[in-house]
């Protein structure tokens, strides 16, 4: 079979990854039927197990790409696919980049697969319950949707253009279980947990850190209430700016004999045309003796 996938993993990837997705081909190359649950033999007894008929190659070849993509993605601490954000909440990778963007990052992208194996893959991983969908929750049980039939976040909202109602679907966060690291063996769920517990510290170190951005923000902010903002605080106060104030527009020149500077201007931007080898100052004389030879005459 080939697992191969264009998507290059990230730098910063840990090795445990790596090794998930060569155990993940490896298993699903030579020895399927240890995946109970894609085939759903998990109820049968260990007899019955072993006459098993696998699932089709290009099935499993398609399970083993888009599994092996979503790992790349998956946030360590809470197994979640897609980038966590600062808030708290996780931004999933899409199926398919959108409409004029085919090139966008997304599960097709990322496997070279169509969107319907994509989806069938998908579909799969979810009924194996080696992942959490939108429809299973934690749990594990079916979560009920509006009308029995709508499992995906969506949301109402009106065009400003057209006044018309419109509706955009959430991208569905995928979550891996327990379960999915356990049919890879014992020793890739126990490096799996060990990751997830220095994700989860490493984080708690980063949050109880203190930054000197936010410290010197403050430290502004408590001389403003203090003292005023920058430009009403008096000159001896801490933190005053050394110039207070919007900066003056530059004053025109004066010339004698009522000569307006415009009209210097101009004749100097004509003679700048024909002489563009002449310097400021030999344009303005020029400029001058001319517009006074013409009021002379």
């Amino acid at each position: 079979m080939n697992f191969a996938i264009p998507l290059q993993p990230a730098p910063n990837r840990p090795l445990t990854i790596g090794d998930c997705r060569a155990r993940l081909e490896y298993l699903l190359e030579h020895e399927p039927w240890k995946f109970l649950e894609l085939h759903g033999s998990e109820g049968l007894p260990r007899w019955q197990q072993r006459r098993m008929v696998s699932r089709h190659r290009s099935r499993l070849e398609a399970i083993g790409k888009v599994s092996g993509a979503m790992l790349e993605h998956t946030d360590l601490e809470s197994y979640r696919v897609g980038a966590p954000r600062s808030d708290g909440n996780v931004t999933a990778p899409g199926q398919q980049g959108t409409k004029g963007h085919e090139s966008e990052a997304g599960l097709v992208h990322d496997t070279g697969l169509s969107i319907t194996r994509v989806r069938r893959a998908i579909r799969d991983l979810v009924r194996a319950g080696y992942m959490y969908g939108p429809r299973v929750g934690p749990d594990g049980r079916m979560l009920p949707g509006p009308s029995g039939k709508r499992y995906q976040r969506v949301v109402e909202y009106t065009d400003p253009k057209t006044g018309e109602k419109r509706y955009a679907a959430h991208r569905v966060v995928y979550v891996f279980r327990d379960l999915f690291f356990e049919r890879l063996g014992t020793k890739i769920a126990d490096r799996m947990k060990l990751e997830r517990s220095d994700a989860v510290r490493r984080r708690a170190e980063r949050r109880a850190r203190l930054y000197p951005g936010p410290l010197l923000a403050a430290r502004e902010h408590g001389r403003a209430m203090r003292h005023g903002s920058r430009e009403t605080r008096p000159h001896d106060a801490p933190g005053v700016p050394t110039h207070v104030g919007a900066p003056t527009a530059p004053t025109a020149p004066t010339y004698p004999d009522g000569i307006s500077a415009q009209l210097v201007q101009a004749v100097m931007l004509g003679l700048r045309n024909k002489h563009p080898d002449w310097g400021r100052p030999r344009l303005e004389a020029e400029a001058l003796a001319l517009l006074r030879r013409r009021r002379l005459t």
